[in-house]
């Protein structure tokens, strides 16, 4: 919940899927001390969880908290080199995206460590993890670009959905998109064409695509004979049904 807020008001984003976030509602200061709250109340939570199983559990999992944030905090710090930019390569925002689903990641492997899962277990629910963060974000980027007042507020204030980063990298005349996006002069019409030329150019389909790829993975991990985790292939047909966009 911390991290949400924060990222909320690191992208000055109001509300999401129609909804106020904490930053558009009480503003900046109340969101930030909500944030530290969430935060000092989680690790206090962590920590006393803590004490209960052994040391050496205990240990591995406030490294792989402490790992998390360090790469969650990399991922946020390269999204913010993004904002403004039009030349944006999918590859160099699918490499932040790939970071951002450290927290996913950790969820699974802290779940395997305190299920005492052995070393194989852990590798191949944190392989599972990272996956399903990816799938999540995808899923998101894909939402944000098919919502014109999200869209527009991606071109002016954050940077472009990874469905307009594909079609602005693989489009041979950039005159409308530099006109638009350079400028940040976002219409109601410029918005539609954007939307209109990002679906028939395959940008919806990049990044369905992609999510098929991730899903795929994460099934093969899933189906391999040694692993009893076939109850998280809830969670893989969940997402699925995004692809029948």
């Amino acid at each position: 919940g911390a991290l949400d807020i924060q990222d909320d008001i690191i992208d000055q984003s109001k509300t999401k899927h129609g909804r106020p976030t904490v930053y558009g509602k009480y503003g900046k200061e109340i969101a930030i001390l909500t944030a530290d709250a969430l935060l000092f109340k989680g690790f206090t939570l962590l920590h006393k969880a803590c004490m209960n199983i052994s040391e050496e559990k205990a240990k591995k999992i406030m490294r792989i908290i402490k790992n998390m944030f360090y790469e969650l905090g990399d991922a946020e710090a390269l999204e913010l080199n993004l904002r403004g930019k039009i030349d944006v390569t999918p590859e160099e925002y699918l490499h932040i995206i790939g970071k951002k689903a450290a927290d996913v990641e950790a969820h699974t492997r802290v779940a395997a460590i305190i299920g005492d899962a052995s070393p194989i277990y852990e590798e191949k629910l944190g392989e599972y993890g990272r996956l399903l963060g990816k799938i999540i974000i995808i899923r998101d980027e894909i939402m944000d670009a098919l919502n014109q007042k999200e869209l527009k507020h991606r071109i002016k204030n954050e940077h472009l959905p990874l469905p307009l980063v594909y079609i602005v990298a693989s489009e041979k005349s950039l005159s409308l998109f530099y006109e638009i996006l350079s400028k940040r002069n976002v219409t109601k019409e410029s918005l539609n064409e954007i939307m209109i030329k990002m679906k028939r150019q395959g940008g919806l389909d990049y990044a369905l695509s992609l999510i098929k790829k991730f899903l795929g993975s994460a099934q093969v991990i899933l189906a391999e004979e040694n692993l009893n985790i076939s109850k998280l292939t809830v969670f893989i047909k969940a997402f699925s049904l995004v692809t029948s966009i």
